[in-house]
């Protein structure tokens, strides 16, 4: 079987936020949700189908994206990416190759 083709970091050109949910308890008892930090990196973010939703009976559109970015053994669908002012819900991880080299993650983005 022929070996897949390792990008050249000269394609990496996305600035891919990688950030994790935290949440705190305010003076009243509330919980407050936030997003921090985990990694800045560069990657490759490709466009994939686009489809429409219905959430409580009205339409949500989805656009779904490939992201990949060098091996990182620490991110995992808990996460979610920003790239430029884009949100982007990480469904699933994968190492598409098994030798950690590149991580792929399938996304969504909910308009």
């Amino acid at each position: 079987m022929a070996e897949r083709a390792i990008p050249r970091a000269g394609q990496f050109r996305a600035v891919i936020t990688i950030q994790y949910r935290t949440t705190s308890i305010d003076t009243h008892g509330g919980q407050s949700v936030a997003w921090a930090t985990l990694a800045t990196v560069r990657g490759k973010v490709e466009s994939l189908a686009g489809n429409e939703a219905f959430n409580a009976d009205q339409p949500t559109a989805q656009r779904a994206s490939m992201v990949t970015i060098w091996y990182r053994s620490d991110v995992t669908p808990r996460h979610r990416l920003t790239v430029e002012s884009r949100t982007l819900e990480i469904v699933s991880v994968s190492d598409p190759d098994g030798g950690k080299r590149l991580l792929q993650l399938t996304c969504v983005e909910r308009a």
